[in-house]
C-alpha cells in the first residue's frame, strides 16, 4: 500500500465518520426543532394544523357515508353521534356512535323490510 492509497483511506473513514455524526445530530435535532415549533405555537393554531391535517380523511368517509343509499340515515346518525363529543354514563361518543349507529341500522333496517 502506497502512501497516497494510505491518505485516501484515512481520509475516506474520517469522511465516513463525519457524515454519521451529522445524521445521528439531525436525527435527533429535526423532530426537537419541530416539537420546539409547536410548543412555540398557540394551541387554537396547532388546533386548525390538526383540523386541515385531518379535512381529507373527514372529506372521503363523509362521500363514502352518503354513497351507500341503503345504510345512509344509519351512516349519518353514527357520524353525528361520534362527531358530537357527547358523553353519556362515563362513555365516550366513539362508542355512543357505535351503539346509536347500529341501533339505527335495526330499527331502519326492520322499517324497510317491513314494507
Amino acid at each position: 500500500m502506497t502512501r497516497d492509497t494510505a491518505a485516501r483511506e484515512s481520509a475516506w473513514s474520517v469522511s465516513a465518520a463525519s457524515a454519521g455524526l451529522l445524521a445521528v445530530i439531525i436525527s435527533y435535532a429535526g423532530p426537537l426543532a419541530i416539537l420546539l415549533l409547536f410548543a412555540a405555537l398557540p394551541n387554537a393554531f396547532v388546533a386548525v394544523l390538526a383540523g386541515l391535517a385531518l379535512l381529507g380523511a373527514i372529506t372521503a368517509n363523509v362521500v363514502g357515508l352518503v354513497q351507500d343509499e341503503a345504510h345512509r340515515e344509519a351512516s349519518f346518525i353514527a357520524f353525528i353521534a361520534t362527531a358530537s363529543n357527547m358523553s353519556f354514563l362515563g362513555l365516550g361518543s366513539a362508542f355512543w356512535g357505535i351503539v346509536l349507529g347500529a341501533l339505527a341500522h335495526l330499527v331502519l333496517g326492520r322499517a324497510k323490510h317491513a314494507r
